[in-house]
């Protein structure tokens, strides 16, 4: 039988661990809403979801197969292209439609 190892994500009390994720997005959504009026955000944004993207892959140990660290890859790849690809900015714009 092989030992379970527990990441520190798993050992985060479930409301502490809500409250970071929900203050992380927030923060990334206000960049967003800066960088429709200056695009010049939208770089921070990038910044911020790269060290977003880094602090859940260390939470989680470096698995790439735990869902919160795909999430935060997929977004990260997502809003770099969106701002460094060209004419790709309308990906940044698709995040701001609401649900």
């Amino acid at each position: 039988m092989t030992p379970q190892y527990y990441s520190l994500w798993d050992q985060m009390q479930q409301p502490f661990r809500t409250r970071l994720v929900w203050l992380l997005w927030f923060v990334t959504w206000i960049g967003l809403l800066a960088g429709m009026f200056d695009r010049m955000f939208y770089e921070y944004v990038v910044i911020f979801s790269a060290a977003h993207t880094l602090l859940v892959l260390f939470l989680v140990r470096f698995r790439l197969a735990v869902f919160p660290a795909q999430i935060r890859i997929a977004y990260f790849c997502w809003v770099a292209i969106g701002t460094y690809v060209p004419y790709m900015v309308i990906l940044m714009y698709i995040q701001h439609i609401p649900r």
